[in-house]
């Protein structure tokens, strides 16, 4: 009997010292991980682990984490009943490395393990209140291009009979993406001319352009890192756009260019090429509605001499509408006049100049006729003014009649002989320009309406 029971005794001394030791720490390399070889605490406790979700916090930002940041995290462990609570922590990379620097923040309850990339319990720190157990350290994330991490930890819930059988373990593992880093996105516009000083719009992607100074921008010539056009202005609007103006040489590389803001690029992003025609004036560039003008239009590169078809403006925000050039003379490869007859109903705003393929965008403006163009209006009576209900027009034989607002756009026309009788119940409250044409000649009347 003396025998069995020293048996009894020599068996179950190890199983107690390994409790004992463990109780003060994990010896390492039992977080469940990949690096680890998929070992956890089962290797020490018996039974089967079970796989849990939220037990490892890491106070990372929904986005990622930054590479070389150092952030809090907190492992939590719950079971009923528990009277001891172990665990061990690692982080690894896709590769299944140990990836970024754990730190102690409590080295009462924690410590490191398995060559300083793990964390661990104490003696001190296995003591669960309430069937919970906090733990807290930190981590340092690793540098930049590593990837997504993974944190992975194995708890192992004790009973405390002094054995390692009846204990429970918990595996859990928690993803952790990296932040994408700072990129350009683009720039526009996104070509230029040789000799041409071009405004561009250049937009990034989790910039910080309000921070610090203003960014050095650069478009280098992809072929040559030696060429670069440097920004002569940059104006930053937000942390992610901003405005620069490139004055383009004139003896500049044809072809693509990498666009540098700071140490971001963005490869063949912009295009230098050859200058090309275009209009680059008219003048007289304005003209009220009724007038006719003779208007000289200048070109660059422009090859008028060889001919040229067709000459017109159109109101930018119609193109439909259209007033043809006429008597057409061409003075030199970039000059030539035109004759335009500016119509009385003619729309009041920005018009665009074409000469044949060649548009310069809003480079004539047409203005609301305000006084008399011939000097008819005497047997014209518009009445009552101001007005609120009708308003009579009355007039010898027939007459075409036009209502304007004060912003140029017509909002009546109607004709009639004689007498004519307008509701303006209608119209908003302010001041209106009449137009009244009577064979050749046009009178504007001002009316108020209350």
């Amino acid at each position: 009997m003396k025998k069995i029971n020293l048996l009894l005794c020599v068996l179950l001394i190890p199983a107690a010292l390994v409790f004992l030791a463990y109780s003060s720490g994990s010896p390492g390399g039992k977080t469940g991980s990949p690096g680890d070889g998929g070992a956890n605490c089962t290797d020490c406790h018996t039974g089967d682990p079970d796989n849990v979700t939220g037990w490892i916090i890491p106070n990372i930002p929904t986005d990622g984490y930054d590479p070389g940041q150092t952030y809090d995290v907190t492992a939590i462990g719950n079971h009923p009943d528990v009277v001891l609570f172990g665990f061990e922590l690692t982080v690894e990379d896709g590769q299944g490395l140990k990836a970024g620097t754990l730190n102690i923040t409590d080295p009462l309850q924690t410590q490191l393990t398995n060559g300083q990339n793990a964390v661990t319990h104490t003696s001190d720190g296995n003591t669960p209140v309430n069937n919970q157990k906090v733990w807290n350290m930190s981590w340092t994330a690793p540098a930049e291009g590593t990837g997504d991490v993974v944190f992975y930890a194995s708890f192992n819930a004790g009973n405390g009979d002094g054995t390692t059988s009846g204990d429970v373990v918990y595996l859990c593992d928690t993803l952790i993406e990296e932040t994408a880093p700072p990129e350009l996105i683009s720039i526009s516009p996104n070509t230029g001319q040789q000799g041409q000083t071009v405004h561009t719009v250049i937009v990034g992607d989790r910039t910080s352009w309000t921070s610090g100074e203003v960014p050095t921008v650069n478009l280098v010539f992809s072929e040559d890192p030696a060429e670069v056009i440097p920004a002569s202005s940059v104006t930053v609007n937000t942390d992610e756009e901003l405005e620069a103006s490139f004055p383009i040489p004139s003896d500049a590389s044809l072809g693509l260019y990498d666009l540098q803001v700071n140490d971001l690029e963005l490869e063949e992003a912009f295009t230098v090429i050859t200058p090309q025609p275009m209009l680059t004036g008219i003048d007289p560039d304005e003209a009220y509605q009724t007038d006719t003008i003779v208007a000289r239009i200048s070109g660059s590169r422009t090859n008028f001499t060889a001919g040229v078809d067709d000459v017109f403006i159109n109101f930018h925000d119609d193109p439909a509408e259209i007033i043809v050039g006429t008597d057409v003379e061409v003075l030199s490869d970039g000059a030539l006049d035109a004759t335009f007859n500016i119509p009385s109903d003619a729309s009041v705003g920005m018009w665009d100049v074409n000469v044949d393929e060649l548009t310069l965008e809003n480079g004539f403006e047409v203005l609301l006729a305000t006084v008399l163009t011939e000097p008819a209006g005497k047997n014209i009576s518009v009445y009552p003014n101001p007005a609120v209900g009708n308003v009579y027009f009355e007039a010898q034989g027939g007459m075409e009649v036009r209502v304007f607002s004060s912003s140029g756009h017509c909002v009546d026309a109607f004709t009639g002989n004689d007498k004519l009788r307008l509701d303006v119940s209608g119209y908003a409250p302010g001041l209106y320009l009449i137009h009244i044409q009577q064979k050749h000649s046009t009178f504007a009347h001002k009316l108020l309406v209350n």
